[in-house]
């Protein structure tokens, strides 16, 4: 697998597994199969009996970290990430009319 997201489009997308997504996130395996859990991150692609993770899933891991930096619970990240995914506005996620 690549141990690095490719900037040249001419190359093949960055692919890891959860290992070494985990290592390139720089959080533990087990806080990845939570997220999948959660919801909070997209199940990996399957090659064979391996699952695939691309810089989707680390551009997802990354906003999650940043979310909980700012202090938002997970709970409360699984909510935004939902209500932006179904087209809501700010004010609808905030039950604000």
């Amino acid at each position: 697998m690549n141990a690095e997201p490719s900037n040249n489009a001419s190359t093949a997308a960055a692919e890891w597994t959860i290992d070494e997504l985990a290592r390139l996130a720089d959080v533990p395996t087990r806080t990845l199969r939570e997220y999948r859990r959660l919801g909070l991150m997209a199940p990996p692609r399957r090659r064979g009996r391996i699952g695939v993770y691309d810089d989707e899933h680390l551009q997802r891991l990354r906003l999650v970290a940043r979310l909980q930096r700012r202090g938002y619970s997970l709970a409360g990240i699984g909510d935004l990430l939902d209500a932006w995914h179904a087209g809501d506005s700010l004010d609808s996620i905030l039950d604000d009319p």
